[in-house]
């Protein structure tokens, strides 16, 4: 499941999958997902698209880095 939330409590809702790979030996790890968009709520209501990315993690540190890419599109909203 995908759930995003923004500082707002907008949220981008769909799927998400991935795979973690690593090290217990030298505390790495590296991630690679690709999530679809299919809702979510306020300014995201009706969003859909999908990402994908990579990442990589110090386990010891606890610290991380990822790279995204992808398209997520906007509902049309209708003109009065």
């Amino acid at each position: 499941v995908l759930a995003i939330a923004a500082a707002d409590g907008d949220t981008l809702a769909g799927d998400y999958a991935g795979h973690i790979t690593g090290s217990l030996d030298d505390g790495s790890s590296t991630n690679a997902f690709l999530a679809t968009v299919t809702g979510g709520t306020g300014r995201f209501a009706g969003a859909t698209g999908s990402f994908s990315g990579t990442g990589q993690a110090n386990l010891a540190t606890l610290q991380e880095s990822r790279a995204f890419s992808g398209t997520i599109s906007a509902a049309s909203r209708g003109h009065s």
